[in-house]
C-alpha cells in the first residue's frame, strides 16, 4: 500500500487547536539557528555588491550640491545657512545637509568617505529590514508555517533588497543617500514600534520610534507617510482593533502624526495654514521639464510599470531617464490597468488576508508622494529603494508557497530554497557590480545615459562637460551642440557652449552663445561671469563690470565671480577694491589656491606687506603644491624686502 501523502497546506491562519505537520519546527537552514549568523552575511553580501562603489566620483546632482556648496564647508556654516546659500536638493532637509558637512570636514573632497557614509546607511537600514520581518513573522497573528521559517524568509528578503542593482542610484549615487537615509529612518520608526509592543521598556523604544520618525521629517518629504504605515501595522499585526490600537499607543500615532503634518505644513501644501517663507527666487534648472498635475498623474503607471520590470529584470538602468510625458491613450490606459489591477489586489487582499494586504500597500503609500499628482521629475530609480523591500518580499513569500504547494520535504525546501536563494543574490550582485563602474567616471555614466535616453539634453549636456574637463574640446563642442539642439530653451547649453567656444578662440560667437544664455534665463549666474571675463579681455570695462555686478545680485557669495571681479578691478586702475574683494572671496572659500596667489599679488603692490603676501603665497602652495609661479615668488621674497 503507497504510502499517504500530506496536504499542502495553504498561507492562511491555523487555529491552535488544530494539529498539522507543519507545527513541528522547520529549521529554514542551520545557518540561521542565530539570527546574528545571518545579519552577518547581510553585512558580507552588501560590502561584496558595493565594494567597487567606492572608486566613484561625484556626478550630477553631486557637484551642486557637494563639490560646489559652500554651505558645507564648514559645520557652523552648514548648520547656520540661509536658504540663499544651500541648493534646493538640501534645503529644509537639513539631516542630508549635516551628514554631508560631515563628509567635508572629516575628509573634503574626497568621495571615498561619502560612499563609506552610504554604505553604511545601506547596511543598517538591510539590518532593520531583516529583523523587521523576522520579528513580525514571529508575531501570534502570523500562520505557523511562516513562523517557522521566519528567520529564512527574513533573510532571503533582505539579502535581495540589499544586493539589488536598483539599489545603486540611492548607494553609489553619493547625493542620493537622502533616500537610503530616509528609508533608514522610516524602518527604524516601524521597527521601534515592533519592539516597544514586545519589551517591558517600551516607552523607551516608543521614544526611539518618535526620534527617527522627525529625523527621516528633516532628510525627505516621502518621510509624509511613515505614521500611516507605523498606524497600519499597529493594527493589522499587533492589535485586534482600533480602539485597542489608540489605547496602546494612541500618544506615540499622535506624535508620528504631528511630526507628517509639520512636513505638510513646511512643504506648503496645507492651506489651513500659513505657509512657512518660499524659496528665494533662484535659477531651477529642472523646473522646465517638470510637467502639470494631470499629465504627471498619467504619465506615472508607465514609470510604475518600468519599476516594477526592473525589479525582476535590471537591465537598462539610467542615472536621468528625462522620461517623456504620456502622450497617447496606449501609453496611458494599458499601463494604467496594470496598476489599478495591483492596487485592486492590494485592497483584496487587505480585506482578505490584511498581512499580505498590508506589504502591497505599504509600498503605494511609500510611492505615493513621489507618484502621483506632486509634479517632479518623472522617474528615478532612487524612489525604489524603500518600496523594492516590499517587492522582494512577496515574491520571496510566492516561491515559499510554491514550494509548500510542491509538497517537498524539508531537507528539500531548504537545499531548494538555499539554492534559488544562492542564484538570485549571485546574479543580482554581479549585476549591481557592473552597475557601479559606471559611476567610476563622469565620462562613463553620462556616456551610459546617453545611450539609454538620446533623448535627454542634459546627459549630452554633462558628457560635454566630462569631456571639456579632460581637455577634449571638440568631443565637448560636439555635446553642448546637441544639447543645445534638444532644448534649445534650456539657458545651460547656450553658457556652456560660450564657455567652451571662449576657449577654443571663437571669441564673437562666444559672446552671442552666452547673451542668449542670459537672455533665455536672466537669473543665471554663470554667463553672466564668463560674459564679463570675455568683455573685459577685450577691453570693454563699463560693460564687463555692469555684468559682475549683475552676477553678485544674483549669488553674492559665489567665490569664483568675486575672484574674477577682483582681477577685473585691479586691471582697471582699482587695485584696493580688488583686494577688498578677493579677501571677501577668500572669507567665503578659503581653499581656493587661485585666490590665495591673487590676493599675494595684490598685496605686493603695496610697500612694507610681504608678510602678508608670504603667508597667503604659503597658503596657497599648502592648497595646491604644483603651483609653481606661487613657489617661484616665495623664493625671491627676501630679495624684495626693503633695505634698511
Amino acid at each position: 500500500m503507497p504510502p499517504a501523502r500530506r496536504k499542502a497546506p495553504s498561507i492562511r491562519s491555523v487555529k491552535p487547536s488544530q494539529t498539522t505537520d507543519l507545527q513541528q519546527p522547520f529549521d529554514g537552514a542551520v545557518s540561521l539557528r542565530r539570527p546574528l549568523l545571518a545579519c552577518w552575511l547581510i553585512v558580507a553580501a552588501g560590502c561584496l555588491a558595493y565594494a567597487n562603489s567606492f572608486a566613484g566620483v561625484f556626478v550630477y546632482d553631486d557637484l551642486p550640491t557637494i563639490v560646489e556648496n559652500m554651505a558645507i564647508r564648514s559645520l557652523d556654516t552648514a548648520w547656520n545657512a540661509q536658504p540663499q546659500d544651500i541648493p534646493m536638493g538640501l534645503w529644509r532637509r537639513p539631516v542630508g545637509r549635516w551628514t554631508v558637512a560631515l563628509n567635508y570636514a572629516a575628509g573634503g573632497l574626497n568621495p571615498w568617505g561619502y560612499h563609506a557614509l552610504n554604505l553604511g546607511v545601506h547596511l543598517i537600514a538591510a539590518l532593520l529590514l531583516f529583523d523587521l520581518i523576522r520579528r513580525t513573522l514571529l508575531l501570534p497573528k502570523i500562520p505557523p508555517q511562516l513562523q517557522q521559517a521566519a528567520s529564512m524568509l527574513a533573510l532571503a528578503t533582505a539579502l535581495i533588497w540589499t544586493v539589488h542593482p536598483l539599489q545603486t542610484e540611492s548607494v553609489t549615487y553619493i547625493i542620493q543617500r537622502l533616500e537610503s537615509i530616509v528609508g533608514m529612518f522610516y524602518l527604524a520608526t516601524i521597527y521601534c514600534l515592533l519592539r516597544g509592543s514586545q519589551s517591558c521598556h517600551r516607552w523607551s523604544w516608543y521614544c526611539i520610534a518618535a526620534l527617527a520618525c522627525w529625523l527621516g521629517v528633516a532628510t525627505k518629504e516621502v518621510m509624509v507617510t511613515a505614521p500611516v504605515v507605523a498606524l497600519l501595522f499597529d493594527r493589522i499585526f499587533l492589535t485586534d482593533s482600533w480602539k485597542q490600537t489608540f489605547r496602546d499607543r494612541g500618544a506615540l500615532h499622535a506624535v508620528l502624526i504631528a511630526a507628517a503634518i509639520f512636513l505638510v505644513w513646511r512643504s506648503g501644501y496645507l492651506p489651513v495654514a500659513p505657509r512657512p517663507p518660499a524659496f528665494p527666487s533662484l535659477p531651477d534648472p529642472f523646473r522646465e521639464d517638470r510637467p502639470d498635475r494631470w499629465n504627471y498623474l498619467l504619465s506615472q503607471p508607465g514609470v510604475l510599470v518600468h519599476y516594477l520590470k526592473l525589479c525582476y529584470w535590471p537591465t537598462g538602468q539610467c542615472l536621468d531617464y528625462m522620461w517623456p510625458v504620456a502622450d497617447s491613450w496606449s501609453k496611458i490606459v494599458l499601463p494604467g490597468l496594470v496598476i489599478v489591477g495591483l492596487l485592486a489586489a492590494t485592497f483584496v487582499a487587505l480585506w482578505y488576508r490584511p498581512r499580505i494586504g498590508f506589504v502591497g500597500l505599504a509600498s503605494f503609500l511609500v510611492l505615493a508622494p513621489t507618484s502621483t499628482i506632486i509634479p517632479l521629475r518623472l522617474a528615478f530609480e532612487h524612489r525604489m529603494y524603500l518600496p523594492l523591500a516590499g517587492v522582494a518580499f512577496l515574491s520571496v513569500l510566492a516561491c515559499y508557497w510554491l514550494m509548500l504547494r510542491m509538497k517537498l520535504s524539508d531537507s528539500a525546501m531548504r537545499r531548494g530554497g538555499g539554492i534559488l536563494c544562492a542564484v538570485v543574490c549571485l546574479s543580482l550582485l554581479i549585476t549591481t557590480i557592473n552597475r557601479n563602474r559606471v559611476y567610476h567616471s563622469m565620462t562613463a555614466i553620462y556616456i551610459d545615459n546617453v545611450a539609454k535616453a538620446p533623448w535627454n539634453h542634459l546627459a549630452y549636456l554633462n558628457l560635454g562637460t566630462a569631456y571639456f574637463e579632460q581637455g577634449d574640446q571638440q568631443a565637448a563642442l560636439q555635446m553642448f551642440q546637441r544639447a543645445a539642439e534638444l532644448k534649445p530653451e534650456d539657458a545651460r547649453p547656450w553658457a556652456n557652449l560660450g564657455y567652451s567656444l571662449q576657449i577654443e578662440g571663437e571669441t564673437d560667437r562666444a559672446i552671442e552663445a552666452l547673451r542668449r544664455a542670459i537672455q533665455i534665463n536672466p537669473g543665471y549666474l554663470r554667463p553672466h561671469r564668463e560674459l564679463a571675463v570675455l568683455l573685459q579681455h577685450k577691453q570693454q570695462w563699463p560693460a564687463a563690470r555692469e555684468l559682475f555686478e549683475q552676477a553678485l545680485k544674483i549669488n553674492a557669495t559665489d567665490p569664483q565671480t568675486l575672484n574674477d571681479y577682483a582681477i577685473g578691478l585691479a586691471s582697471n586702475g582699482d587695485p584696493a577694491a580688488g583686494e577688498a574683494m578677493l579677501r571677501r572671496c577668500i572669507d567665503y572659500d578659503p581653499n581656493r589656491p587661485k585666490s590665495h596667489f591673487n590676493l599675494a599679488m595684490l598685496i605686493l603692490r603695496r610697500e612694507g606687506a610681504n608678510d602678508d603676501a608670504r603667508a597667503h603665497l604659503r597658503w596657497a602652495l599648502n592648497l595646491d603644491p604644483n603651483l609653481q609661479q606661487a613657489r617661484q615668488i616665495l623664493q625671491q621674497l627676501p630679495s624684495l624686502e626693503p633695505s634698511s
